[in-house]
Formats: C-alpha cells, structure tokens, sequence
C-alpha cells in the first residue's frame, strides 16, 4: 500500500499541465501547437511571456520536491520516495490530462533529485546554467548534465538506490526527447530526426527555425 500511494501521489502531482495552464491563462494559445510544441518553460517564455515561463519553471521544481517531503512527514520509506518522485516525473513528462504527452520534465526532474542529492543537484544546475547561458547550447548542456548527476552521486557515496534514481530520471529525459512534440514536425533531407531530438531536443538542427514555425 506504502508503494501504491507514494506512486498515485506522485503521478497525479507531477502530472499538473503547468506550462498548458497558464499559456491558456494569459494567451489564450494551446501550448502544444506553437514554436517547438513543448509544454515546457523554454516554448512557455518564448509565446507568452517571462512570467508565466518563471512561475511554471518554480511551480514545476516545487512539484517535483513537494510529494518527496510529504512522503518524508510521514516516514515513508526511501525506496517509496524515489518511487514516487519518479512517478512524478513520468506525469508531468506523460500527464493523463494532455493525451499522455507533456512536457520534458527537467525543472521537476530537478525538484526531485534536489531532495536526494542538493549538491550533485546545485552542480547539474551550474553545469547546465553555463551551458545554456554561456555556449548557448542548453540541450546538449540538459543532457550531459543530467547524465553526470548518478556519477556524481556514486562519487559522494550516496545510497544505491539513489544512484539508481539518478540514473532512471536521466533515461526519462532522454525517452520523452525522442518521442518529440506530436502535432509539431519538421523534416529536413539528410538529417535524422531522432538524432537530433536526442542531442538538439529538436527535429531540425536549425533552432531559430524550429522555434518559430508552427509544424507542417
């Protein structure tokens, strides 16, 4: 029952559209058919405003920690915990209330390790920080990051299972990269689209383009 629990509370969290509600909020657009079609902070800022894309990025890391400090209030197991912050992950990334396509859950996925590791969590943020805002590449930058965090996490000898943790967030992350954005799709002769969701988050390697077409 611990288990079943921890999972629904962490589903259900998790699986708040943030990014949908609050482009409908304040521009009445459906976040899924506009720029790159992710119901996600980055696409949230660019079609309608800081604001909303600062306020879903905080609503989405606090999600991602709430229901592991709600679990812990009551003395749930760690292996409960990371199973529930997983499931919270797996909502937002595949909520129920958008046809089981959200967004790519880095900033709940960041709440979530957060509360099993703050360092390794503080540093994947730096890393990615410097990556995004530096070299301007903060797909790829998202990527390594997160790759580093279980490595880190072995490093400071954290508990296996969170290391284990560290490690399944990271392939969450990369499974919803390669199922893109449905409803948004470009494609371009000699390109790969998987390769390029994989490494770009993106189906084209152009940005600028893919960000300011709606899908054909």
């Amino acid at each position: 029952m611990e288990y079943i629990l921890s999972i629904l509370l962490g589903y259900l969290m998790g699986s708040i559209p943030t990014a949908y509600i609050l482009a409908r909020a304040t521009k009445q657009i459906d976040i899924r058919t506009v720029g790159s079609g992710n119901v996600g902070g980055s696409n949230l800022w660019l079609h309608a405003g800081k604001l909303p894309a600062v306020t879903g990025l905080l609503f989405d890391l606090v999600k991602g920690a709430l229901v592991i400090a709600v679990l812990r209030t009551y003395n749930f197991s760690l292996a409960a915990q990371i199973a529930s912050g997983i499931f919270a992950i797996v909502g937002h990334n595949w909520p129920v209330w958008l046809r089981f396509v959200g967004g790519r859950g880095i900033a709940t996925t960041g709440g979530v390790l957060f509360m099993f590791g703050p360092l390794e969590t503080i540093l994947t943020g730096i890393f990615l920080g410097i990556g995004a805002i530096g070299f301007r590449q903060g797909a790829v930058a998202t990527l390594l990051a997160f790759a580093g965090w279980p490595l880190m996490a072995w490093w400071l000898r954290e508990p296996p299972l969170v290391i284990v943790a560290g490690l399944i967030t990271g392939l969450l992350i990369v499974v919803r990269r390669l199922q893109g954005s449905p409803g948004i799709r470009k494609v371009v002769a000699g390109e790969s689209v998987y390769w390029n969701r994989f490494w770009f988050d993106r189906d084209i390697r152009n940005e600028a383009e893919w960000v300011r077409q709606k899908g054909q």
